[in-house]
């Protein structure tokens, strides 16, 4: 994934996506975020629920 590929986890869901991981424990590889992390960014770009 890489550290830029948590750009990925935002940017879709975003856009549209259906779906996007969060790791319950924090990132288990660089550019994973944990769900607490990944929820305050997903916020930041106006996604408020993921369908």
């Amino acid at each position: 994934m890489g550290a830029r590929g948590g750009v990925s986890r935002v940017a879709l869901p975003a856009a549209g996506s259906v779906m996007t991981f969060g790791a319950l424990d924090g990132g288990t590889a660089p550019g994973q975020m944990g769900c607490r992390s990944l929820a305050r960014e997903l916020a930041r770009w106006g996604v408020r629920e993921l369908r």
